[in-house]
């Protein structure tokens, strides 16, 4: 995956986490209903996991449930970065 897509990619999830909570399966139908041809589910979920290790994003609730993700502090920073 090139830096540009990549980079698009998690601009896209963080844009769409910044208007409020929302979970993995939405957010998944979302970004791949973007048209971008290179949104996968294989590419969407390898962001999804950076940005959480990274603490871009965190998941509120417990582990293995159905719990929405967030933006973090640390992650609304990274969004003023890509505009």
């Amino acid at each position: 995956m090139k830096d540009r897509e990549r980079d698009l990619l998690r601009k896209n999830i963080l844009e769409l986490l910044s208007k409020g909570k929302v979970c993995w399966t939405d957010l998944k139908k979302k970004v791949l209903g973007s048209c971008q041809p290179f949104a996968t589910d294989r590419t969407f979920s390898h962001q999804m996991e950076y940005l959480e290790k990274a603490g871009y994003v965190r998941k509120v609730g417990e582990k293995g449930t159905r719990a929405p993700y967030e933006i973090t502090e640390k992650g609304k920073q990274l969004l003023t970065l890509f505009e």
